[in-house]
């Protein structure tokens, strides 16, 4: 089990091997924003399943592997959105 500053360090690094031109930003928006902080969070694990998934049964692995992939790639799209809501407010 992680401590919270390990766990903490997991979510930072997933999300700033990203988005590593935003890094100030997402310090930022991970300490004031829970919302953000969740979608981080979720991208972390999501990353770390479709890092495992060679360690499932061979019948479920295509499977799963596609829809994990697909969690990551809609994780970061909404990241993204949401840096750039922050860069460029309504």
């Amino acid at each position: 089990m992680k401590t919270p500053t390990e766990a903490r360090q997991a979510i930072l690094s997933s999300v700033l091997r990203r988005f590593p031109e935003h890094e100030f930003t997402i310090y930022r928006m991970m300490e004031k924003d829970q919302t953000f902080h969740d979608l981080c969070e979720e991208l972390a694990v999501a990353e770390a399943a479709l890092s495992n998934v060679d360690q499932l049964p061979p019948a479920i692995r295509s499977e799963r592997r596609a829809e994990w992939q697909d969690l990551v790639d809609r994780l970061a799209r909404e990241i993204d959105d949401a840096l750039l809501e922050k860069r460029n407010p309504t």
